[in-house]
């Protein structure tokens, strides 16, 4: 077996599902599937027992795209006041261009 990435994040994760929140606002199903995550590269830390509240998910979004910095062509989302997605989302495209949605 090759010891490539993909590989090392091969962990068995306990079938006991035990939901916890990562900072990315994304609910895992345990510690484990978060440190799998992270072990294929995404930036998510746990930040509590249970499962997120999924008015927080469009913030918790905004704030990790906002923390990888101001690269073109990354889409950080636009919250409402309530913390929920707004309806119309837009982003600087790779060409400058405003994309809205």
């Amino acid at each position: 077996m090759s010891d490539t990435p993909s590989h090392k994040c091969d962990m068995e994760c306990n079938t006991e599902s035990v939901p916890v929140c990562g900072n990315d606002g994304r609910t895992y199903e345990s510690r484990c599937e978060i440190e799998r995550a992270k072990c294929q590269g995404h930036p998510v830390e746990f930040k509590h027992r249970g499962k997120c509240i999924e008015k927080a998910r469009c913030e918790a979004q905004r704030a990790l795209m906002l923390e990888k910095g101001n690269k073109v062509g990354l889409f950080v989302p636009e919250c409402k006041e309530d913390g929920s997605y707004a309806d119309v989302q837009c982003h600087v495209s790779h060409w400058l261009l405003l994309v809205c949605r």
